[in-house]
């Protein structure tokens, strides 16, 4: 008799985890939507503070980091040095400025990074 309650049992701590895994998951995609920084510019975003912190952050400037993603708007990933008028340059500055509302602060765009101290 024993052998008959095993299955059940098993199959409801299957699905116990399941539903864990599940609300764990809507859990994440709901604070990220909250949040109201798609996950692209998440990712770029931790990659260019990467590359800040790396370089040293007191020493480095947000707007010397280029982005692989377009975050000016005018269709084209434009790096600092091929910046024009037209194409201005997609940098970790202007991400901070637009999604994170830095106001082209340069100490602020080093705080959304986790530099301390600037």
């Amino acid at each position: 008799m024993a052998k008959g309650i095993e299955l059940p049992v098993n199959v409801m701590v299957i699905i116990a985890i399941a539903v864990i895994v599940l609300l764990g998951l809507v859990a994440l995609f709901t604070f990220g939507i909250r949040s109201g920084v798609p996950l692209q510019i998440q990712l770029e975003k931790g990659t260019a503070c990467t590359s800040l912190v790396n370089s040293g952050c007191a020493d480095t400037s947000p707007d010397n980091i280029d982005l692989s993603i377009d975050v000016t708007g005018d269709g084209k990933v434009t790096k600092k040095l091929a910046a024009t008028a037209e194409f201005p340059a997609d940098t970790l500055q202007g991400l901070c400025d637009k999604y994170f509302n830095t106001g082209k602060s340069e100490a602020a765009c080093k705080r959304v990074c986790g530099c301390t101290g600037i």
